[in-house]
Order: C-alpha cells, then sequence, then structure tokens
C-alpha cells in the first residue's frame, strides 16, 4: 500500500476474484472482527453515536430528515470507519481529507445508486403498505405488526415475504460497494456491479456472516428491551450506544470479510500469476 504512487488498490486482482473465487472463513472473520472491536477501545463507536444522536434530534421533523441524513451524511461516516481500520492495517500513506478530495463524489453517487436500487427493490412492500392503510398506523402507539399484517391477502403475503428476501440479498450483495468506490479506480456503478459479483462467487459463506450479524442484531435489541423499565432518557442513551456499536460491528465485520478475500491469495492463484508473467517476458523477448 505505502509503495502505491496513487490511492488505488489494483482492479486486477477484483477482476481475478470475479473470475477464480477466493478464500473466506467466516470464523476467522468473527475473531478478527471481535479483535478488532477489543482494540478499538470505543474510538469508532464516536462517529456513529454522533450520526445517530442527529438523527434521533432531527426525527421530530419527519421522515425526510432521516433519508437526507442516510444519503448525505452516513457514505461519510462510514468511509471514514473504513480509512481508519484500512489505516491501522496498512499504515496509508494519505490521509482521510486526501481521500475525500478524489472520492467524494463518487461516494455520493454509490450511496444514491445503493439506495435507489434498494428503494426500487422494496416499492411492491412499500406500495402494499401504503394500500392497505399500515403506513399511516406505524407510529401510533398500539401498532402490532402481526395484526396489521392480517389485513393483507396470505399469497400477497408470500410475495412480500419474497420481496423482503430479495431486498436483504442485495444488502447483502451491495456490501463491499463502499469500500470498492472508496479505495479502487472506478465508477459508482461500477463498484455495485463489482460488489454484486465478488460476494455472489462465494455467498453462502458471504451469507453465513450476514446471519451472524443478523444474531448480533437481535441481541442488541433484547439488551435494549430487558431495560425497558427505564426512563425515556435513560432509554435512548442506551439504543444509541446499542446500535453504535451494532454499526462499528458490521462495518468492521465487512471490512474483515474484504480484506481476507482480497490480500489472502491461494498458492495456485500465484502460480498461475507467475506463469502468465513469465509468458509476457519470453512474448517480449522473441
Amino acid at each position: 500500500m505505502r509503495e502505491s504512487s496513487n490511492h488505488f488498490l489494483p482492479l486486477k486482482r477484483l477482476e481475478q476474484m470475479a473470475n477464480k473465487g477466493y478464500m473466506i472463513m467466516p470464523l476467522d472473520i468473527i475473531q478478527n472482527t471481535f479483535r478488532n472491536l477489543v482494540g478499538d477501545k470505543g474510538r469508532l463507536l464516536i462517529p456513529f453515536l454522533i450520526f445517530l444522536g442527529l438523527g434521533q434530534l432531527l426525527s421530530t421533523f419527519g421522515y425526510i430528515t432521516n433519508i437526507l441524513l442516510n444519503v448525505l451524511v452516513d457514505p461519510f461516516i462510514v468511509a471514514y470507519v473504513y480509512f481508519v481500520l484500512f489505516n491501522r492495517k496498512f499504515n496509508l500513506p494519505y490521509s482521510f481529507g486526501d481521500l475525500l478530495k478524489k472520492r467524494w463524489k463518487q461516494l455520493l453517487g454509490m450511496n444514491l445508486l445503493y439506495y435507489l436500487n434498494l428503494l426500487l427493490a422494496a416499492s411492491p412492500f412499500i406500495f402494499t403498505m401504503w394500500n392497505y392503510n399500515i403506513l399511516d398506523k406505524i407510529n401510533s402507539e398500539d401498532f402490532v405488526m402481526e395484526e396489521a399484517m392480517q389485513a393483507i391477502p396470505e399469497q400477497l403475503s408470500l410475495f412480500l415475504t419474497l420481496d423482503i428476501m430479495f431486498v436483504l440479498f442485495l444488502v447483502v450483495a451491495f456490501w463491499w460497494s463502499t469500500i470498492l468506490v472508496l479505495f479502487f479506480d472506478i465508477k459508482p456503478i461500477q463498484s455495485i456491479h463489482f460488489s454484486v459479483r465478488l460476494v455472489w462467487k462465494r455467498f453462502g459463506r458471504q451469507l453465513n456472516i450476514a446471519m451472524f450479524i443478523g444474531l448480533i442484531f437481535f441481541l442488541s435489541q433484547s439488551l435494549i428491551i430487558s431495560f425497558a423499565g427505564l426512563g425515556e432518557t435513560a432509554m435512548t442513551i442506551i439504543s444509541l450506544i446499542c446500535f453504535g456499536y451494532l454499526n462499528v460491528y458490521i462495518y468492521t465485520s465487512i471490512f474483515e470479510t474484504f480484506c481476507q478475500a482480497f490480500f489472502f491469495v491461494p498458492l495456485s492463484d500465484l502460480k498461475d500469476s507467475n506463469e502468465e508473467e513469465r509468458r509476457k517476458e519470453e512474448e517480449d523477448f522473441i
């Protein structure tokens, strides 16, 4: 990384991963993620606490403020976290400001495409919720999702379940796109395309990691519920800390997954690469 004359990692390795596959060991990734969290000592929690706290304050202005935060602010928080993680592991020869000067437009473009794709995929579910007046009831105190969903026909419920599964698939398939658009010389649409190709190549193992993240999410929810007897202020603080750490865990896990896939090159791939270079040298000599 330090010897590179620019800010970008080699695209050739991505093509190799997309064509030949790559190594992912979920247990190692989980261990490295927890090791990172312990070594971090809460420093990566701070930007997420600020972001989540800002979202909490602006939520009184309606959903549009949270949407704008996620589209315009969140990508820079995530980019900072990835930069810190990469810098700790590889001692990058440039600052976060230098990286943003080169890639902030691509970062925002990628994030916009990300949410547009998810919105398009989730549109059948959103339209159904609106059509059956469920969206209007979500904010009411006595709202229960299970009861509201009973108004939807059974066949349509099955379709909506499949739609939700498709959206979750896209969330996993897109989760390398931020790293790709930051550290590779590619356009926003290419970062999403590459992410889908790469994640799909080892989707089974990527899904294992995503399922463990889901488990952490439900444990976080259970922890928050266990403090339900406390006051509203205490519950808000506990929720912010829990979701802050959850975000740190998610993006650290994605980072570790990518690093293992990108930087762990099997011996067979090294042999093939050396043979290819040798053939090129012979051709140049001739």
